[in-house]
């Protein structure tokens, strides 16, 4: 009602209203593929306090993401996450933060309960990461302290106003490096504006109009579900330009799923390749991780960045790659310090859940500005013509000849020396010392040549001990590699000098 006659009326033309209420209900039967399966109400809201907006985007993400079967639970796990969360206030981006929470916590079979439990060692999605660090600002009541600490993994949150850390823009430099970025944008400075706010939005959008063009001139219907055979349609292109485009027919597909489509453009013939998107294509299945130091995917998605390659160094909860999945970005971190080994995947791969992406062998890092040596004694002296010796060089720098307190046997069915330290001042042994520029990666590779386990002392032939090396008159702490089975029967080298045996 719109009180008409009445001193409060607010006058409506009814009759032009009316035009457009029948204009939108033309235009939505175009688009009703694409509206949700959920046809009707539910007071579940009440329980769940899903937005009515997104509790069916939800629908879509789950089908999306290989867990359409799971959508009870995703809604379950919207109310758990949000208890988890403190029970927060829900609209945009604050809701999509608690829905990214049911999606990463439905993808992996979690419990609130397994949140804090294995917290540790899960990649969680970067909008939660970021709700927790502040970036929406502070929740009524504060954070969850402990969950807080889970997520952000010693990460400091901020402290006030997201805004306050937010460094100030010279938009006119901004803007010319947006240009130089984004040379044929359209819109100048609503373009630059859409970016700033959407980077990765405009960015797939800026992409996609470099590729097909200015896809919003073909009319409604053909673009969304295409042309029947020998059917025509025209195109305006600009002001007085008008093409005219007919289907005529399409080959069967190939092994990749791809057939040729060919039409007619202003009566001639043009044939392209396009991909049948209906057609099954089956992909190939990457390998699982299972062992510790496969690094596998948390969730369905895409691989739209590797940050790491191999033989890096990353501490612990430092980035390695990061997945896409319908509208979410999770970061996945190493669960512990060490060495990148293989990267299995390259970017742009779709994986499945659990899909191995990378290895990282486990090993502790050098602290900062602390100088590490290595005491060598026998086979992996320079004199002794060892292979292995020329990974030494790489990874190490000769510092010169030193000598370390104790005992040098002599392995004969081996070829190979064992050194054991004592309490005698007057045992001594000859080698070569080192100072170590790549400690991880030459210190993993001579582990496993000495056959030393560093969870497993017993079964370790060598163990990798720190000890005090005397160079010219100073003492330096060094790791040397010490016999760890019994000497007896074994020659004494007099002297203590492999070389000079």
């Amino acid at each position: 009602m719109n009180a008409q006659g009445n001193e409060r009326e607010c006058p409506i033309d009814l009759p032009l209203l009316n035009q457009y209420s029948n204009y939108w209900e033309d235009v939505r039967q175009m688009y009703y593929p694409f509206e949700s399966e959920l046809k009707a109400g539910t007071a579940e809201v009440y329980d769940n306090e899903i937005p009515g907006g997104q509790y069916t985007n939800l629908r879509g993400q789950a089908i999306a993401l290989g867990v359409g079967d799971k959508f009870e639970l995703m809604k379950h796990n919207y109310h758990e996450a949000n208890k988890l969360f403190g029970d927060i206030v829900k609209v945009t981006p604050s809701s999509k933060v608690v829905g990214d929470m049911a999606i990463f916590m439905t993808a992996n079979s979690l419990t609130a309960e397994d949140v804090y439990a294995r917290g540790a060692t899960l990649s969680f999605p970067e909008s939660v990461k970021d709700f927790f660090k502040g970036g929406l600002g502070q929740p009524y009541g504060g954070f969850p302290k402990q969950l807080q600490e889970i997520i952000l993994k010693g990460e400091a949150p901020l402290a006030g106003r997201p805004n306050d850390s937010i460094l100030p823009i010279d938009f006119e430099k901004d803007f010319a490096d947006f240009q130089a970025k984004f040379p044929e944008n359209e819109q100048g400075e609503l373009d630059y504006l859409s970016y700033k706010m959407y980077p990765k939005v405009y960015e797939d959008y800026y992409k996609n109009q470099q590729i097909y063009g200015e896809v919003s001139l073909i009319p409604t219907p053909a673009f969304l579900y295409g042309l029947k055979p020998d059917e025509e349609i025209l195109i305006t292109i600009d002001e007085g330009k008008t093409i005219i485009v007919k289907y005529l027919n399409q080959s069967e597909p190939d092994e990749a799923g791809l057939r040729n489509i060919t039409f007619e453009l202003n009566g001639q013939a043009r044939r392209i390749k396009v991909l049948d998107k209906t057609i099954k294509v089956v992909r190939q299945r990457h390998d699982k991780a299972t062992a510790k130091g496969d690094i596998g995917a948390p969730l369905q998605g895409r691989l739209s960045r590797i940050l790491v390659k191999t033989g890096d160094e990353v501490k612990k909860n430092a980035p390695l790659y990061i997945i896409e999945a319908m509208k979410m970005e999770s970061i996945v971190s190493s669960p512990f310090e060490g060495i990148v080994g293989r990267i299995v995947l390259n970017e742009g791969t779709v994986v499945e859940q659990e899909d191995l992406v990378l290895t990282v062998e486990e090993a502790k890092l050098p602290e900062p500005n602390i100088e590490e040596y290595l005491f060598v004694y026998g086979t992996l002296r320079k004199e002794a013509g060892n292979e292995l010796h020329k990974f030494i060089e790489k990874n190490a720098e000769f510092v010169g000849m030193a000598n370390a307190q104790g005992k040098l046997f002599m392995i004969e069915e081996e070829g190979y020396p064992a050194f054991v330290s004592t309490d005698n001042q007057s045992d001594t042994t000859v080698g070569e010392l080192y100072k170590l520029t790549s400690p991880i990666k030459l210190l993993a590779i001579l582990d496993e040549y000495e056959e030393f386990f560093a969870e497993d002392n017993v079964n370790s032939v060598f163990i990798r001990n720190t000890i005090d090396v005397n160079f010219e008159g100073q003492k330096v702490e060094s790791y040397a590699y010490e016999f760890n089975r019994s000497t007896e029967g074994l020659k004494e080298i007099v002297g203590g000098d492999f070389m000079e045996r």
